[in-house]
């Protein structure tokens, strides 16, 4: 859930109200990063916009680490990534290169 990716992370995604809605309504949708080999704690959170075009795209409009800080170098560089071979299809799991993002 977004609560408890904002208290694990100590970041605002978990208590403001505006990412909740704007995911609700599908203009949005938040993921969790994770290490493949430790699924049970996160990385950083994005926060990922859709462009309903044809064909449709996504597109990055932030990434957060631990107390709002600047994710690692590598964590970007497996977003930029993620970002860039993504085909925005609607599933709940992506797996991506030993990464794994989840829905929050």
């Amino acid at each position: 859930s977004l609560k408890r990716e904002g208290r694990s992370l100590k970041h605002c995604v978990g208590t403001n109200e505006e990412y909740r809605r704007r995911c609700m309504e599908g203009d949005i949708r938040i993921f969790s990063v994770r290490d493949a080999a430790l699924p049970a704690k996160p990385l950083s959170t994005i926060e990922i916009e859709f462009f309903w075009t044809d064909p449709p795209s996504i597109g990055l409009l932030q990434h957060r680490g631990f107390d709002n800080a600047d994710p690692s170098l590598p964590l970007v560089e497996f977003v930029i990534g993620f970002i860039r071979d993504a085909n925005c299809t609607a599933c709940n799991l992506i797996d991506w290169r030993g990464g794994r993002f989840e829905w929050c």
